[in-house]
C-alpha cells in the first residue's frame, strides 16, 4: 500500500496527461547527475522536459546499467552527447568509505552480502569526474563521435567546474 506522500506525489501528474512524450531528447543529450536532492541541476542548467534523457545515481558514477541506458539512447535514440555533473560535498567525498560502509551494514544486518562490491567512493571530485568520462568513452561500443563532458558543481560558490582532460582541452 502506498503511503499518503506516493500518493499524493503520484496525483501530481494529472496535469501531465497530455504532454506528448518523446523517445528522442530535443537536445541529443544525456545527462547523468548525482541523486543530489539540495539543488536543480535541471533548472540550473535551464534545461526544460523532453532535452534530455536524465540518469541519476549516488556520486553520478558510470554504472554498468549507466552504460546499457547511454548505449541505447545513443544508437537507437540518436543523443550524441553526455554531460556528466557531479558535486563537490557529495555523500561519495564526504561520508563513504567503501571498506567502513560494507563492514556497518553487514554488523547491521548481520549478513555479509557479496553485492554491492563497492560503493564508489571517493576524495577528489575532479579525478571522480574524469573517471566517469573515461568509463564511456573507452566503451567499445560508443561512437567516436560521441562527446563526453564532465563538470562539478561547488555548492560553496554555486559555481559550475568543467573538468578538463590532458592538454587542459574539454572532452
Amino acid at each position: 500500500m502506498l503511503n499518503s506522500l506516493s500518493m499524493d506525489l503520484s496525483g501530481n501528474n494529472e496535469n501531465d496527461l497530455l504532454t506528448l512524450f518523446s523517445a528522442v531528447p530535443k537536445a541529443k543529450l544525456i545527462l547523468l547527475t548525482c541523486t543530489e536532492c539540495s539543488f536543480d541541476l535541471e533548472q540550473m542548467l535551464g534545461l526544460q522536459l523532453g532535452e534530455v534523457h536524465q540518469l541519476s545515481n549516488i556520486c553520478g558514477v558510470v554504472t554498468k546499467d549507466v552504460i546499457r541506458s547511454v548505449l541505447v539512447s545513443h544508437h537507437f535514440c540518436g543523443t550524441s552527447q553526455m554531460m556528466i555533473v557531479c558535486h563537490k560535498n557529495c555523500i561519495g567525498a564526504v561520508l563513504l568509505d567503501d571498506d567502513v560502509l560494507r563492514s556497518q551494514l553487514a554488523s547491521e544486518t548481520g549478513v555479509d552480502a557479496a553485492y554491492p562490491k563497492n560503493f564508489f567512493a571517493f576524495s577528489d571530485v575532479a579525478q571522480h569526474v574524469s573517471l566517469q568520462i573515461q568509463r564511456v568513452k573507452t566503451h567499445p561500443w560508443i561512437s567516436a563521435g560521441f562527446q563526453v563532458r564532465g563538470f562539478f558543481y561547488d555548492e560553496l560558490t554555486a559555481g559550475l567546474h568543467e573538468v578538463l582532460l590532458g592538454s587542459d582541452i574539454p572532452i
